[in-house]
């Protein structure tokens, strides 16, 4: 017996892209079979892989739980307009997605019924300042390696949020209206974007746009052992200011040198802010190659400086440098960390080469 549901393009999409919205990982939990049902109104996606992804809007018909390689209908989904009408049929050999004489057609596969958990926290709703920040605060996490089970974005209730690395130590102010501590998954993190709500549960972290929800565990680990305590005393260390500079000049210079010499290899660059004679100028190099820009400042305090800096974490961070009035640079007097503080937060960079004064 054939069962068969017609949709249109507009809605098909719908539902190959908000459950294909993460990359897979393989076959491991059916990572790379899409799950479609029909039934009781609604058409209903799923996958699973890093996250449970699910997709559902309202169709009328009958269709059982298929699974279709993901590899197979995403490009197809993306290739008809909004109104054209797109069918899916399955009986017990086959299953056939048709629409204006294109048509895919697999072996029938029996579907994995896949429930998603039921949100049983209150939903945040996800301001674009929130959404911005969190997502940058996540590739910071992302290239942490020393502690698999501690990676996330902190979000604490007095409306900080925080991620480290080996390179840098970063601190924004994002106040979400919340009233606790949020360990914030790093996949769905990278994800936020306005108008999104997340509902960070202790087991499981969801957030829902419209037509679609995602769930993946929480970090219960980083909830309870994530080092607020040992960031913020790093904030607290003595330190000298050693220049002031306005935001977008900072951060044109870090963009510049990149551009610049970025492209000749992949290693790892340093940045050198020089600061003598009451100016300052920014270099690196790059194999045989150097690239020095020269940079105005509202104030130079040092007499001569050489402070060495990461190119990779102050590229990402230049974008929330260019907005702000006054980025001031300190030195560390122990050790020789370098800090940039500014109106919306502060970073930290463990001593990177030989800091010089």
């Amino acid at each position: 017996m054939t069962s068969s549901v017609t949709m249109t393009g507009k809605e098909f999409a719908a539902l190959v892209q908000g459950a294909t919205k993460f990359p897979s990982i393989g076959l491991f939990g059916g990572s790379e079979m899409v799950n479609f049902k029909v039934g009781k109104g609604f058409a209903v996606c799923t996958t699973l892989g890093v996250v449970l992804a699910r997709a559902a809007v309202p169709i009328q018909g009958d269709l059982p739980l298929i699974a279709v390689d993901e590899r197979l209908i995403v490009p197809f989904a993306s290739q008809h307009a909004e109104a054209v009408k797109i069918v899916i049929e399955a009986d017990e050999k086959e299953i056939r997605i048709k629409a204006r004489g294109r048509k895919i057609e697999a072996p029938f596969k029996e579907g994995t019924e896949q429930p998603f958990p039921k949100l049983d926290t209150q939903g945040i709703k996800i301001t674009p300042m929130l959404a911005e920040r969190v997502g940058y605060l996540a590739n910071v996490a992302f290239s942490d390696l020393s502690r698999p089970d501690l990676c996330c974005v902190m979000v604490a209730p007095d409306g900080r949020a925080m991620a480290c690395n080996s390179r840098a130590i970063v601190v924004l102010k994002c106040h979400s209206g919340h009233d606790r501590k949020i360990a914030m998954p790093l996949p769905l993190a990278k994800a936020l974007e306005k108008g999104f709500t997340i509902f960070p549960g202790e087991k499981e972290t969801a957030i829902k746009n419209g037509y679609a929800k995602y769930c993946m565990p929480s970090p219960v680990q980083a909830l309870q052992q994530f080092p607020i305590a040992a960031i913020d005393s790093y904030s607290q260390l003595e330190s000298s200011t050693v220049a002031v500079f306005k935001g977008m000049q900072l951060a044109r210079a870090v963009t510049e040198a990149e551009a610049c010499m970025g492209a000749l290899s992949r290693m790892e660059m340093v940045l050198k802010l020089s600061l003598a004679d009451g100016r300052a100028a920014m270099s690196t190099e790059n194999g045989a190659a150097r690239y020095q820009t020269k940079m105005g400042a509202l104030k130079i305090t040092a007499k001569e400086l050489d402070l060495n800096l990461p190119m990779e974490e102050m590229l990402r961070i230049s974008p929330f440098l260019e907005k702000e009035e006054a980025v001031t640079v300190l030195m560390a007097k122990r050790n020789g960390e370098a800090f940039l503080k500014f109106k919306n937060g502060w970073a930290m960079f463990p001593k990177w080469g030989e800091n010089k004064k």
